[in-house]
């Protein structure tokens, strides 16, 4: 166990390393791949105040996409409310299919080919992923 583990939640150094990230990983990674968020980043190098302002910060942006795709719902739809399921619905998976399932409701699947996330991984090609950590992210329509 690491000598400081009562300051790291009492992990011990497996569980230290699951979010360590090398240089041949991090080129593999989706701009969306949580491990990649500043403020989890900084908390693990010890610098709490820089980790809390940037999950204001990220936090502030997601709520403005938020408020944008709320406002689009109701300006498409005519409605005077959007509800969390209604919201749910304006987004899809990226990387998984949705079918009907008769005991879970849903069964999703991995999205095969050129699309699917392990063909763009091997490629290197996340243009078409939204940046979430980044301030100029739009909401993604």
């Amino acid at each position: 166990m690491p000598p400081n583990r009562k300051l790291m939640y009492n992990m011990n150094y497996f569980t230290l390393q699951l979010n360590q990230l090398t240089d041949a990983l991090t080129a593999k990674l989706p701009p969306t791949d949580s491990r990649l968020r500043g403020d989890i980043r900084r908390w693990e190098h010890g610098d709490l105040e820089g980790a809390t302002k940037e999950k204001t910060r990220l936090e502030t942006n997601q709520r403005e996409r938020r408020k944008k795709v709320r406002q689009l719902l109701l300006e498409e739809r005519g409605l005077k409310k959007v509800d969390m399921h209604q919201e749910q619905e304006f987004y899809s998976p990226k990387f998984f299919s949705q079918s009907p399932d008769p005991k879970f409701k849903f069964k999703y699947t991995p999205i095969e080919g050129e699309e699917g996330y392990w063909s763009l991984r091997e490629r290197h090609d996340w243009s078409k992923q939204p940046r979430i950590f980044e301030d100029d992210c739009e909401a993604f329509y």
